[in-house]
């Protein structure tokens, strides 16, 4: 399940979070349900490990501006209240997942091993 994150639930949804957080700012008008269906799918998959967030729309312009946001699509991870890393750019199931894997240790994924993402 993708959370939706607005300017009244980013401190509950993201900042005080345990699990380690995925947040998607996307752009609503390109390639937007494909880079949607990766992020479901990871959700799918590590939903007890980590928690996957979306920026609302109407969020969004103002979350770009208090981090400094410059495109889209952007992906950022929090753990812990504090963002530990972003990458800019289209992303498949394998990018955003060995970008997670290399932000967080000890986060696995069989699909890199195999090599079937």
């Amino acid at each position: 399940m993708i959370t939706s994150i607005r300017y009244n639930n980013f401190e509950a949804a993201v900042v005080e979070e345990k699990r380690p957080v995925l947040l998607a700012h996307l752009n609503r008008y390109f390639e937007f349900e494909e880079q949607v269906e990766v992020l479901e799918s990871i959700s799918e998959k590590h939903s007890e490990t980590l928690k996957v967030c979306l920026i609302s729309e109407d969020f969004i312009r103002m979350f770009s501006w208090m981090h400094g946001i410059k495109g889209a699509p952007t992906f950022i991870i929090f753990h812990e209240g504090k963002e530990i890393k972003r990458m800019l750019g289209k992303a498949d199931r394998k990018t955003l997942t060995a970008f997670m894997s290399q932000t967080l240790p000890y986060f696995q994924d069989d699909c890199l091993k195999r090599n079937t993402c």
